[in-house]
């Protein structure tokens, strides 16, 4: 019932470093819009951009991972997404920006 030898750890930091770290130039991101949220089958959805891309990819998927819907813009801002064969539930939708993801969540009932 007795305390082990003690011990300690030394910690050295360099303060002798010249020069600077370079860091990336903060790029804008392109914020996006997705309505009505929650939506109906019928009335679908419309992605909106605040800036046109090159290449827009939508996919939505079904709560085990399917794909319901996928369709492939070019030089647009504004996205229409028609959900005619999906069924009322949560969806998650991948739009992809020039192949960069952004996931949203869609209520379709």
């Amino acid at each position: 019932d007795e305390w082990g030898p003690a011990f300690g750890i030394v910690v050295n930091i360099d303060t002798t470093i010249a020069g600077t770290v370079g860091a990336e130039e903060h790029i804008a991101v392109n914020s996006l819009h997705i309505a009505p949220n929650p939506t109906t089958v019928e009335q679908g959805c419309v992605i909106t951009l605040d800036t046109p891309v090159e290449k827009l990819r939508v996919q939505v998927l079904d709560a085990a991972g399917r794909i319901v819907a996928e369709q492939m813009f070019t030089d647009t801002r504004r996205a229409e997404v028609p959900l005619a064969d999906a069924a009322p539930g949560v969806y998650h939708v991948g739009i992809y920006l020039d192949a960069i993801p952004h996931w949203e969540r869609l209520v379709l009932h």
